[in-house]
């Protein structure tokens, strides 16, 4: 007999690699999209963009776990898909801090501190990318 609590968790290591890691990519634009929209809204708070992480990073850990236990054992590009997904949650684009810097080129990671990088030219004075705050 089988335990509800495997029917819940039975996509997770039933699915092949393939069809899970679209289904994973899927998930992963969805919560970008959603992300995307609301810092576009002006709500971009650290609560945001970690509870977008967490149930991205979450489903992954949890397809490992399972999977583990049920002799599933190629993660290499799940592990990709989760570091590079975790990244892409923290980059966004200067022009959505309401600096008004739109098309400089500028990028920040984690908002306005240090880990900034600019591309060449039309960033404006000061701080690299026009200051932060400005």
């Amino acid at each position: 007999m089988v335990e509800p609590a495997d029917d819940f968790w039975a996509p997770l290591w039933q699915l092949d690699g393939p069809t899970f890691l679209g289904l994973y990519f899927v998930w992963f634009v969805i919560l970008w999209g959603t992300v995307y929209f609301f810092r576009h809204h002006d709500y971009d708070t650290s609560w945001l963009t970690g509870g977008a992480i967490a149930l991205f990073e979450g489903l992954g850990f949890a397809r490992f776990a399972v999977g583990s236990q049920h002799g599933l054992h190629h993660w290499f590009f799940l592990v990709l898909m989760m570091i590079v997904g975790f990244f892409l949650f923290l980059v966004r684009s200067r022009d959505s801090d309401g600096t008004g810097n739109s098309g400089s080129g500028c990028f920040t990671i984690g908002g306005c501190s240090g880990g900034s990088s600019c591309g060449g030219g039309g960033c404006g004075g000061g701080g690299g990318c026009g200051g932060c705050g400005s």
